[in-house]
């Protein structure tokens, strides 16, 4: 496998940025290979701190790929995979040439591209899997169990669903299953789409009821939770953001980015509360605000078809960002039960 840089579009905007292209077979030591590449200034002097890793191989080494896999997810880099990739042509302004089309990401590279921290798969995307054989032959029942196991656990860490396996699993090794859009949204190989989930009802240990939504966010990948309860006899939202790069460190820098920003809710494209900066506090491994809701923001909430939160944080602090939408499908049911 081989890395070089190149531009994707003219101009100054994030997406335009330089970003490396791996191409070809992997190898088992191409993540060394990437490490020195990164190493050496002089060829990529132009890359971003963070550039995006952009894919064209057909596959190669399984162990070189995890390994390939796990040094980007060390690094937080970012993976992407196109139909075909266009450059800038140099000495121009802004003039284009496709350079490499019929990408695919195939066999051993889907696992290597999924090592992204985040991975943005373009529409038309050409991204195969099948069942793995050794260099030989068959890889055998022991070893194939083995191997089964250790993809297993790669696609924990890196946040993919285990049934990418079972759906390599029934196809030969001399044929590849094409995902579609929809089933790399599902199996989360494509995280940057908002998953929609449905709000709940819970209750605490000592029987306080609540409803609550949790979704994470594309991109940053931090988590955001919404909760509706009761304290001292009156209805509390109560936000809480879990950074996606966990640690006290970023939980002190969270609060930072977010202490003095207002904070709004918007239903249905109407502003239904707004709340100004000061409310957030640090609670275990979260940034919570909890915020009193009027009978007004209520009617709103029960009515309502999406909820907004939007908190306009600085742009150098985007992956501290909770703005986010929630459907409010379900939730006037649950209101009746929180608020009783």
């Amino acid at each position: 496998m081989q890395f070089s840089v190149f531009w994707p579009c003219f101009g100054n905007a994030s997406f335009c940025a330089p970003r490396i292209l791996a191409q070809g077979v992997i190898e088992t030591d191409s993540h060394t290979k990437l490490v020195a590449f990164l190493a050496d200034k002089e060829s990529h002097h132009t890359l971003p701190p963070r550039p995006d890793i952009c894919f064209d191989s057909p596959g190669g080494s399984l162990a070189g790929a995890l390994a390939l896999g796990r040094t980007i997810r060390k690094l937080r880099y970012e993976t992407c995979l196109a139909p075909q990739y266009s450059r800038v042509i140099e000495g121009t302004l802004g003039n284009e040439e496709v350079f490499a089309p019929e990408v695919v990401c195939a066999s051993a590279c889907a696992f290597a591209l999924i090592g992204g921290i985040n991975r943005h798969l373009e529409t038309g995307a050409r991204y195969g899997v099948h069942q793995f054989t050794g260099v030989r032959a068959n890889i055998g029942d022991t070893n194939t169990q083995i191997t089964v196991v250790l993809l297993a656990i790669y696609l924990e860490e890196m946040g993919v669903s285990r049934n990418l396996l079972d759906v390599a699993s029934l196809v030969s090794p001399d044929q590849l299953h094409w995902l579609s859009q929809d089933e790399m949204q599902r199996l989360r190989i494509d995280n940057m789409t908002v998953e929609k989930r449905e709000w709940t009802l819970n209750a605490l240990d000592e029987g306080t009821v609540f409803t609550s939504i949790v979704q994470k966010k594309p991109g940053p990948q931090s988590q955001v939770g919404l909760a509706v309860v009761k304290q001292s006899g009156r209805p509390v939202l109560v936000i809480t953001f879990v950074p996606g790069e966990p640690g006290f460190h970023e939980l002190q820098s969270a609060l930072k980015a977010l202490g003095t920003i207002p904070i709004r809710l918007v239903v249905d494209n109407k502003e239904i509360a707004e709340y100004p900066g000061g409310w957030w506090t640090t609670r275990k491994d979260a940034v919570i605000a909890e915020l009193p809701l009027s009978p007004q923001t209520i009617n709103a909430l029960r009515t309502g078809r999406v909820l907004s939160l939007k908190v306009p944080v600085a742009h150098a602090f985007e992956q501290y960002d909770p703005s986010l939408e929630f459907a409010l499908d379900g939730l006037a049911r649950f209101l009746s039960a929180v608020l009783k």
